[in-house]
């Protein structure tokens, strides 16, 4: 699941990435903080 979210990030903009991390969904916040390698 980890991979598959990473992935999805990819190709998302950085934009997107903190709209997320706003509070949009907790399970996507996990993986954006594997993205940044937290």
């Amino acid at each position: 699941m980890c991979k598959s979210g990473s992935i999805k990030l990819r190709g998302i903009g950085l934009h997107e990435i903190e709209e997320m991390n706003k509070g949009r969904a907790e399970k996507r916040k996990d993986a954006v903080e594997i993205y940044f390698g937290k």
